[in-house]
């Protein structure tokens, strides 16, 4: 059974705004942008994690194609990127680029993940996963990366960054 979510997450704070907002409750960053990590879909997702979302309520039940769906570690809620050409992750650094995905509320910095640590990019055929010469690598599937060749990315494809491990969906 597939499950199919767009919620409004601020890509600043990463709060969870209401259906209509156009700009973040918490933090007043415009989310109507192209760019803006606001869209999810969710397909094939282990039972708990599926009957999670399930459970997050029909304000959630929109479809925009294209978007990806991270499950951080152990986290129950998931990091929610509206997909575009390249998605960089990392941790952000004060005077520093952030990057698409900042791992920073994850315990990052701790767990080994680079300031820009990997990139997803999108492909005509799905997804490709590159480790960008992190100081402590980037797994798929339990295979480590070599640095700065793509790899493809599957739904549900486990993936680790340093010692910080997430799945993937889309």
């Amino acid at each position: 059974m597939a499950y199919m979510i767009v919620t409004p997450i601020c890509p600043n704070c990463r709060y969870d705004n209401d259906e209509h907002a156009q700009y973040c409750a918490q933090c007043g960053t415009p989310l109507v942008d192209d760019l803006k990590e606001t869209t999810l879909r969710v397909a094939d997702l282990p039972p708990g994690q599926a009957a999670h979302l399930k459970r997050m309520g029909s304000r959630h039940t929109s479809l925009l194609v294209g978007a990806i769906v991270l499950f951080v570690g152990s986290e129950s809620s998931p990091v929610i990127i509206k997909s575009r050409d390249q998605i960089v992750i990392g941790r952000g650094a004060p005077g520093a680029q952030p990057p698409n995905v900042d791992l920073n509320d994850y315990d990052g910095y701790t767990l080994g993940v680079s300031r820009r640590h990997a990139v997803i990019t999108h492909t005509g055929g799905g997804y490709t996963l590159t480790d960008l010469g992190s100081a402590n690598g980037t797994w798929l599937n339990d295979q480590r990366l070599e640095p700065n060749t793509p790899y493809a990315l599957c739904s549900s494809d486990k993936i680790q960054f340093g010692q910080l491990v997430l799945s993937a969906y889309f």
